[in-house]
Protein backbone atom coordinates (compact mmCIF):
# COMPACT_ATOMS: atom_id res chain seq x y z
CA UNK A 1 0.00 0.00 0.00
CA UNK A 2 0.78 3.68 0.18
CA UNK A 3 -0.32 4.12 3.46
CA UNK A 4 3.24 4.87 5.00
CA UNK A 5 5.49 6.25 1.78
CA UNK A 6 7.51 9.51 2.50
CA UNK A 7 6.93 10.95 -0.38
CA UNK A 8 3.20 10.83 -0.24
CA UNK A 9 3.64 12.58 3.46
CA UNK A 10 6.05 14.84 1.68
CA UNK A 11 3.61 15.85 -1.12
CA UNK A 12 0.89 16.22 1.35
CA UNK A 13 3.03 18.74 3.56
CA UNK A 14 3.96 20.57 0.17
CA UNK A 15 0.01 21.17 -0.30
CA UNK A 16 -0.36 22.04 3.43
CA UNK A 17 2.39 24.82 3.56
CA UNK A 18 0.57 26.29 0.38
CA UNK A 19 -2.62 26.36 2.11
CA UNK A 20 -0.88 27.65 5.54
CA UNK A 21 0.80 30.26 3.11
CA UNK A 22 -3.05 31.29 1.78
CA UNK A 23 -1.76 29.70 -1.84
CA UNK A 24 -5.02 28.62 -1.88
CA UNK A 25 -5.50 27.89 -5.46
CA UNK A 26 -1.56 26.37 -5.12
CA UNK A 27 -3.11 24.33 -2.75
CA UNK A 28 -6.29 23.10 -4.54
CA UNK A 29 -3.95 21.94 -7.11
CA UNK A 30 -1.24 20.05 -4.96
CA UNK A 31 -3.98 18.41 -2.99
CA UNK A 32 -5.70 17.44 -6.24
CA UNK A 33 -2.37 16.21 -7.50
CA UNK A 34 -2.09 14.42 -3.96
CA UNK A 35 -5.10 12.61 -4.26
CA UNK A 36 -4.60 11.29 -7.42
CA UNK A 37 -1.83 10.28 -6.62
CA UNK A 38 -1.77 8.77 -3.57
CA UNK A 39 -5.57 7.77 -3.29
CA UNK A 40 -5.16 5.08 -0.88
CA UNK A 41 -2.81 7.43 1.62
CA UNK A 42 -3.55 7.29 5.90
CA UNK A 43 -3.56 11.25 4.36
CA UNK A 44 -6.28 10.86 1.76
CA UNK A 45 -9.43 11.74 3.45
CA UNK A 46 -8.05 14.63 5.17
CA UNK A 47 -6.49 16.21 1.78
CA UNK A 48 -10.43 15.57 0.32
CA UNK A 49 -11.46 17.48 3.72
CA UNK A 50 -8.88 20.33 3.06
CA UNK A 51 -9.57 20.47 -0.73
CA UNK A 52 -13.30 20.83 -0.12
CA UNK A 53 -12.55 23.19 2.71
CA UNK A 54 -10.90 25.57 0.27
CA UNK A 55 -13.31 25.49 -2.22
CA UNK A 56 -16.03 26.88 0.68
CA UNK A 57 -13.33 29.19 2.01
CA UNK A 58 -13.52 30.20 -1.72
CA UNK A 59 -17.66 30.55 -1.75
CA UNK A 60 -17.49 27.61 -4.11
CA UNK A 61 -20.49 26.25 -2.77
CA UNK A 62 -21.25 23.69 -5.13
CA UNK A 63 -17.69 22.62 -5.39
CA UNK A 64 -17.25 22.48 -2.04
CA UNK A 65 -20.46 20.03 -1.68
CA UNK A 66 -19.33 17.72 -3.94
CA UNK A 67 -15.80 17.82 -2.38
CA UNK A 68 -17.35 17.19 0.68
CA UNK A 69 -19.57 14.35 -0.76
CA UNK A 70 -16.76 12.70 -2.29
CA UNK A 71 -14.93 12.93 1.20
CA UNK A 72 -18.40 11.23 2.62
CA UNK A 73 -18.75 8.25 -0.31
CA UNK A 74 -15.03 7.64 -0.80
CA UNK A 75 -13.93 7.55 2.86
CA UNK A 76 -16.31 6.71 4.74
CA UNK A 77 -15.10 5.77 7.42
CA UNK A 78 -13.17 9.15 7.93
CA UNK A 79 -12.75 10.89 11.59
CA UNK A 80 -14.02 13.77 9.33
CA UNK A 81 -17.29 12.00 8.32
CA UNK A 82 -19.32 14.04 10.77
CA UNK A 83 -18.04 17.13 10.04
CA UNK A 84 -18.10 17.22 6.46
CA UNK A 85 -22.02 16.36 6.51
CA UNK A 86 -21.94 19.50 8.73
CA UNK A 87 -20.50 21.59 6.49
CA UNK A 88 -22.75 20.33 4.02
CA UNK A 89 -25.98 21.08 6.01
CA UNK A 90 -24.84 24.24 5.93
CA UNK A 91 -23.99 24.66 2.06
CA UNK A 92 -27.92 22.95 1.50
CA UNK A 93 -29.08 25.58 4.40
CA UNK A 94 -27.27 28.35 2.67
CA UNK A 95 -28.95 27.87 -0.82
CA UNK A 96 -32.24 26.90 0.73
CA UNK A 97 -32.27 30.96 2.17
CA UNK A 98 -30.76 31.97 -1.27
CA UNK A 99 -32.95 33.76 -3.65
CA UNK A 100 -30.94 36.86 -4.48
CA UNK A 101 -27.19 37.81 -4.53
CA UNK A 102 -25.82 41.17 -4.89
CA UNK A 103 -24.13 42.11 -7.61
CA UNK A 104 -22.37 45.74 -7.17
CA UNK A 105 -24.17 46.71 -4.68
CA UNK A 106 -27.59 45.63 -5.84
CA UNK A 107 -29.83 42.38 -4.89
CA UNK A 108 -30.77 40.45 -8.25
CA UNK A 109 -32.50 37.30 -8.17
CA UNK A 110 -30.44 34.19 -8.89
CA UNK A 111 -30.62 33.05 -12.47
CA UNK A 112 -31.85 29.36 -13.31
CA UNK A 113 -32.21 27.03 -10.69
CA UNK A 114 -33.84 28.32 -7.44
CA UNK A 115 -32.37 28.04 -4.12
CA UNK A 116 -34.63 25.98 -2.88
CA UNK A 117 -34.30 22.99 -5.31
CA UNK A 118 -30.58 23.03 -5.20
CA UNK A 119 -31.35 22.83 -1.34
CA UNK A 120 -33.83 19.87 -1.72
CA UNK A 121 -31.04 18.31 -4.02
CA UNK A 122 -28.73 18.47 -1.78
CA UNK A 123 -30.10 17.40 1.54
CA UNK A 124 -31.36 14.14 -0.37
CA UNK A 125 -27.68 13.42 -1.25
CA UNK A 126 -26.90 14.12 2.32
CA UNK A 127 -30.04 11.65 3.57
CA UNK A 128 -28.96 9.24 1.37
CA UNK A 129 -25.31 8.91 1.86
CA UNK A 130 -25.32 9.85 5.71
CA UNK A 131 -28.98 8.20 7.12
CA UNK A 132 -28.00 7.90 10.66
CA UNK A 133 -25.83 11.13 10.38
CA UNK A 134 -26.29 13.21 13.79
CA UNK A 135 -27.29 15.86 11.37
CA UNK A 136 -29.88 13.64 9.92
CA UNK A 137 -33.02 14.96 11.27
CA UNK A 138 -32.14 18.27 11.14
CA UNK A 139 -31.24 17.59 7.36
CA UNK A 140 -34.90 15.67 6.82
CA UNK A 141 -36.80 18.62 8.65
CA UNK A 142 -35.02 21.24 5.92
CA UNK A 143 -35.61 18.90 2.86
CA UNK A 144 -38.97 19.89 4.15
CA UNK A 145 -38.61 23.53 4.22
CA UNK A 146 -37.11 23.07 1.03
CA UNK A 147 -40.22 21.42 -0.51
CA UNK A 148 -42.43 23.72 1.26
CA UNK A 149 -40.77 26.41 -0.48
CA UNK A 150 -41.00 24.87 -4.21
CA UNK A 151 -44.49 24.41 -2.87
CA UNK A 152 -44.59 21.10 -2.97
CA UNK A 153 -46.78 20.16 -0.21
CA UNK A 154 -47.63 16.67 -0.27
CA UNK A 155 -43.18 15.91 -0.78
CA UNK A 156 -43.03 18.83 2.14
CA UNK A 157 -45.57 16.39 4.35
CA UNK A 158 -43.92 13.87 3.94
CA UNK A 159 -40.70 14.61 4.54
CA UNK A 160 -42.11 16.22 7.95
CA UNK A 161 -43.55 13.20 8.71
CA UNK A 162 -40.69 11.29 8.04
CA UNK A 163 -38.70 13.49 11.00
CA UNK A 164 -41.54 12.19 13.65
CA UNK A 165 -41.42 8.26 12.58
CA UNK A 166 -37.75 8.01 12.03
CA UNK A 167 -36.16 9.99 14.52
Amino acid sequence: TLLGRPEAAATFQAAEELYAAKDYEGAIIAYKRFLKTYPGSSLASKAQLQLADLQLLQGRWATAFGAYQKLITTYPNTPEFEGAVARQVLIANSFLHLSRVRVLGYAVPVPGITGAERAQKMYEAILKNAPYSIYAPITQFNLGLAFQRLKAIRQARDAYQKVLDKY
